[in-house]
């Protein structure tokens, strides 16, 4: 009987898994599968429209070129991907349509998003990363902060990272610089980041004079304060109070 009952739950948890097996099979997976298609699909578009740009710049359509891709930087502003693609061909197009200021501000503009940019695509030439290096210098600045530790920076009230912190692609001019740390002072200071300089900086932190400071100091200024009117209040030497004078002997019996 008890051999007959434990088969019996064993098949009813094999059916309770068979049944969700089944439902996230019906349910999960097309979805899974439809999502899919559609980045298959959208992958395939964008490969579309990119191979109609090589196909324009070929034919000399270079206006048209340009003029579909801002539209592709337009059309796909969330995919960061699609986005350093464009800017470097829209690089390639100015430029083979002898057009060096158009083709530099392209690459201003892609370095003002993405200051890591290179050109990796094998149909990209390789003056585009020229563009980019040189442009990246005439930008950016490094900025390094190694002690204290354990600080957040926050450059231009955005939050950089924390201590100890190396940023290599810092927009250069003059930034405003907070750096905090739990128990001290913030430190803010408007710094100057140089093109193509790099800026180390150790600033000094100070700790907060919180109730336990004051409590602390306060304490022991009482007590001393204390022990000094102790001991002024107390008479003769040492403290110890001063004798009286014994009184004088009796006068001698007269005769």
């Amino acid at each position: 009987m008890v051999s007959i009952t434990a088969r019996s739950s064993r098949f009813s948890k094999l059916v309770t898994l068979t049944v969700i097996v089944a439902f996230v099979t019906a349910v999960w997976v097309p979805g899974l599968l439809q999502a899919q298609t559609a980045t298959d699909n959208r992958d395939d578009q964008i490969a579309d429209k990119f191979q109609e740009i090589i196909v324009l710049k070929a034919e000399g359509e270079y206006d048209r070129a340009a003029q579909q891709l801002r539209q592709i930087i337009q059309d796909y502003s969330g995919s960061d991907r699609v986005l350093r693609l464009a800017y470097s061909h829209l690089v390639v197009v100015y430029n083979e349509n002898n057009d060096q200021e158009g083709a530099r501000e392209a690459a201003r503009e892609a370095l003002e998003r993405f200051p890591d940019i290179t050109a990796e695509d094998i149909t990209l030439p390789p003056f585009v990363n020229g563009y980019y290096d040189e442009l990246r210098e005439e930008m950016f600045g490094s900025l390094t902060i190694k002690d204290p530790e354990g600080c957040r920076v926050f450059i231009d009230d955005k939050h950089a990272g924390e201590t100890p912190l190396v940023l290599d692609y810092v927009r250069a001019g003059e930034h405003r610089l907070t750096i905090t740390k739990s128990g001290y002072e913030d430190f803010a200071e408007t710094v100057t980041i140089e093109a193509g300089g790099v800026l180390s900086m150790k600033p000094s932190l100070d700790r907060k004079h919180d109730w336990k400071w004051w409590s602390l100091r306060v304490g022991a200024g009482a007590l001393v304060v204390g022990l000094l009117a102790i001991g002024l209040s107390g008479g003769g030497d040492d403290g110890v109070p001063p004798e009286e004078p014994l009184p004088d002997p009796p006068a001698p019996p007269a005769n």
